[in-house]
């Protein structure tokens, strides 16, 4: 039984986002970004065959979603306890970088790069090895060409080597947390 979990980010009236040139305008980002990946996710393999995580405090827009998506929403979900098949993220941010941290398959998909030129350039990397998206069509593209082998691209070595130069550079891994605390 396989799966797709597209991941939204907090989605306040205003909330500004690791860019800090961006304010996120819920309504429209619903609109311009999430809509129109759901639709793109419905007219691909992957069907009906997905759920919608958003963040435990976004009771308003869990809601707007759940009028839409009805059953396709989860509330209150620890997204690491689920089963599926590949998670889409819809923002960069600490539920990527721990998909990436935990192996979980995922993919990136961001209408634009708003970062400093370091940051672009590593995202830019990712998206030769198609974790990141900047084009809901090419995702899509992606989606139909590898849903029944997503295991094989993820595990790819070439694949695994980007994604462990990403997180070299973004995921701080303490070996002593438990001795520090």
């Amino acid at each position: 039984n396989k799966k797709c979990l597209i991941i939204l980010p907090k989605l306040f009236d205003y909330n500004r986002s690791l860019n800090s040139n961006l304010i996120i305008n819920p309504g429209n980002f619903l609109k311009k970004n999430i809509y129109p990946l759901i639709k793109m996710i419905n007219n691909s393999v992957i069907k009906d065959d997905y759920l919608i995580k958003s963040h435990i405090s976004q009771k308003k827009y869990v809601n707007i979603l759940k009028k839409r998506f009805d059953n396709k929403v989860l509330e209150n979900a620890n997204f690491y306890n689920l089963t599926y098949n590949l998670s889409i993220h819809t923002y960069l941010g600490s539920a990527f970088l721990e998909s990436l941290f935990y192996k979980i398959p995922s993919i990136l998909v961001i209408n634009e790069f708003n970062y400093n030129s370091f940051t672009v350039s590593q995202l830019r990397k990712l998206e030769k090895k198609q974790i990141v998206f900047s084009s809901i069509l090419n995702a899509q593209n992606f989606i139909n060409n590898n849903w029944n082998q997503i295991d094989k691209w993820w595990n790819n070595k070439t694949v695994q080597q980007s994604i462990q130069i990403f997180c070299n550079n973004y995921i701080y891994k303490n070996p002593n947390l438990y001795k520090q605390i």
